[in-house]
């Protein structure tokens, strides 16, 4: 004959039934965080990373920062592919990706011509009160 069922956890506090975790399990809410900062933050590619290094070394909190918030406005008017002018450079943003493809400054950008994107921004200059300008 079988043996009768029983409950399991039965023995435990449902307090401690709540919030008790396997071991190598992480806590929810610290992941579900992490990956809602990973989304909101603009990425710079490999390329970018490198022409960057090359016409700003010292790329800042506040520029990073900066750029996030053009792109963010960028995407509330439906961009797609955006150029955006900050400090004399010139950022190739995948609005929908939050990825910076590429970063020109004015020597490099012999032509002045930029194809293949759907909008183009100012950022204001650091430390401004002044919201950036969205073509």
């Amino acid at each position: 004959m079988a043996a009768p069922i029983t409950r399991v956890g039965a023995d435990y506090p449902r307090e401690a039934q709540r919030t008790a975790t396997l071991p190598g399990q992480t806590d929810f809410g610290k992941e579900l965080k992490s990956a809602v900062e990973r989304q909101t933050r603009v990425r710079l590619s490999a390329h970018a990373q490198k022409r960057l290094q090359e016409v700003k070394p010292r790329w800042s909190a506040e520029d990073q920062a900066r750029l996030e918030a053009v792109t963010d406005e960028m995407r509330k008017k439906g961009a797609s592919r955006s150029l955006v002018l900050m400090d004399g450079i010139a950022f190739l943003v995948s609005v929908r990706n939050r990825v910076v493809i590429t970063a020109v400054d004015g020597d490099r950008a012999a032509s002045g011509i930029f194809t293949d994107i759907d909008s183009a921004a100012i950022a204001a200059p650091s430390g401004s009160d002044q919201p950036s300008g969205i073509i």
